[in-house]
């Protein structure tokens, strides 16, 4: 998990770049940071951010 709003917007940005956004990073109805994509390589991410 990233350790920051940041952290998690810079994994996203570089981890997702060339590939397929199936959900951009935003703010979920559950109060998270979440994001879910396929990279360049075929290899499905999801990103989660709890603000504590």
């Amino acid at each position: 998990h990233p350790a920051s709003k940041e952290e998690a917007q810079r994994l996203f940005e570089k981890l997702s770049e060339g590939g397929k956004i199936e959900m951009p990073l935003g703010k979920m109805f559950w109060g998270d940071l979440f994001a879910s994509f396929t990279d360049k390589f075929g290899i499905q991410w999801m990103i989660n951010y709890q603000e504590r």
